[in-house]
C-alpha cells in the first residue's frame, strides 16, 4: 500500500500512473485491509488522491477512480482522531446571545 501511495505521490504529472495508482488505492481501501490502516496513512492516501484529482481534473477516469475511492472512507471519522477532535473548537450552535 505504501508503494502505491508513494508512486502516486511522486508522479502527479503522469496521468497514466495517477489513474493506475488511484485504481490500486481503491482496491486496497475497499478490501479488509482498510481496518488495519491508521489515521496517518488514511490522511496520506486522501492527500495523494486529492492531489492527483486536482492535477488531472479534466480526466473523467481519474475523477471516477478518485470519487469511488473517496466513497470508501467515512469522512471525517476516518481522518480525525479523538485527540485532535477534542482540541478543535466546538462547532455546535449555542443559545447564548452576544452582548
Amino acid at each position: 500500500m505504501q508503494i502505491c501511495e508513494q508512486i502516486s505521490g511522486d508522479f502527479t504529472v503522469s496521468q497514466v500512473i495517477q489513474i493506475s495508482g488511484s485504481a490500486s488505492l481503491y482496491y486496497v481501501v475497499k478490501s479488509e485491509i482498510k481496518a488495519n490502516i491508521n489515521i496517518k496513512m488514511k490522511k496520506k492516501i486522501l492527500s495523494t488522491l486529492l492531489n492527483g484529482m486536482f492535477t488531472h481534473k479534466n480526466d473523467a477516469v481519474m475523477m471516477r477512480n478518485g470519487c469511488l475511492t473517496l466513497c470508501q472512507f467515512s469522512i471525517p471519522q476516518d481522518v480525525v482522531s479523538t485527540q485532535s477532535a477534542s482540541k478543535s473548537p466546538s462547532c455546535t450552535p449555542t443559545n447564548k446571545v452576544a452582548k
